[in-house]
């Protein structure tokens, strides 16, 4: 038997379950389609996202929902610092974002929260408002590529 020899640790879990599926006799199976990539500067890098996490649409969905209800949360506390003068605070919120969206390859958003975790810790927050008014930007882009990548997760068969 071929698939014994298959380490299954070396393939993604959705491949895994496809393979089953297919083993099983059930032939019809319908691979999940590619991830729609954006031209909003390529903001999110949704290939890497998925190779991170081996492809399953379960543990993606639940990272992009997860991704999506703490940064907006993030954003609002920082804005909050700014206003208070807390570049402690900032610096902690800006870091935890500069983490978030390395795992979606989202280069630019990664510099930005890196300014801002910068600004807070020397506690220069001249500028601090209008970095977080880009960033703040850019997440309302990255946001709509994820909303709808988690719809088209949604609706696949997984």
């Amino acid at each position: 038997d071929w698939s014994s020899d298959v380490c299954s640790s070396d393939l993604p879990k959705g491949l895994l379950k496809i393979l089953a599926q297919f083993l099983e006799g059930e032939n019809e199976v319908e691979p999940l389609e590619p991830p729609i990539q954006s031209d909003s500067e390529n903001l999110i890098d949704l290939d890497f996202l998925h190779s991170n996490y081996g492809g399953d649409p379960s543990l993606i969905s639940f990272v992009i929902k997860r991704t999506c209800q703490e940064t907006s949360e993030k954003i609002d506390s920082m804005h909050t610092a700014i206003r208070e003068g807390n570049g402690m605070t900032l610096a902690d919120k800006a870091h935890s974002l500069k983490g978030v969206f390395s795992y979606f390859n989202a280069l630019k958003m990664v510099e930005s929260a890196n300014n801002l975790e910068k600004m807070g810790k020397q506690t220069k927050l001249s500028d601090a408002e209008s970095e977080l008014t880009k960033f703040q930007s850019m997440w309302s882009e990255a946001q709509k590529i994820l909303e709808i990548e988690l719809s088209r997760l949604a609706q696949s068969d997984y």
